[in-house]
This record gives structure tokens, sequence and C-alpha cells, in this order.
């Protein structure tokens, strides 16, 4: 229940932090599998998705990026976001996700 509350805040975390909150949130007692989130868990753990692991993000498809939060977006690395997402996960956000 915790990450109700965790994924509204900006958290000022490195991002092994960040990567180390979120091996958390896919304990099989959390959310599980990141390939099997859907658009609410996205939303449930709000900015704790700026935190997932480059391949997770890479794969990515609508459903899921429809649940990522603007904040979540504005926290991820320069670096991290061109590496992590290609030109057609990118047409899939929303024009708030796309300003963020």
């Amino acid at each position: 229940k915790a990450v109700l509350y965790l994924g509204q805040l900006k958290l000022p975390c490195s991002e092994d932090q960040m990567l180390a909150l979120n091996a958390l949130l896919t304990n099989p007692l959390a959310f599980g599998l990141i390939s099997s989130w859907d658009t609410d868990v996205f939303i449930e753990i709000g900015v704790l998705a700026a935190g997932l692991p480059d391949m997770a993000m890479s794969a990515l498809v609508k459903v899921q990026i429809d649940g990522i939060s603007p904040a979540a977006i504005s926290m991820i690395l320069p670096d991290k976001f061109a590496v992590v997402f290609d030109q057609k996960q990118i047409s899939l956000f929303s024009y708030e996700q796309a300003v963020a």
C-alpha cells in the first residue's frame, strides 16, 4: 500500500535507488512481472515508473505507456530517455506526457 503514496511523490532518488524500489514492485506479492502490468498499475506506481530498468522500459506497449504519468516522464534522465524510447513509443505519448 505504501507504493500508492510513494508514487505520488517527486522523490530525489538516484537511478540505483529507483531501480531498487522497482525491484520491490516486481515481487510476486506486489505487482509481479512488468510485462503483465496494465495502465492501472502504472497509474498506481506513479513516478516510480521513471526507475524501470532500461530493457523493461524499451519494451513498454501502448496500454502501459498510457498509464505513465507526466511527472514520471519528467523524471527520466535525458540520456536514459534517448535510449529507452523509440519513435513509435514516443508517438504513443499523450499531449501531457509529451510536454513533460
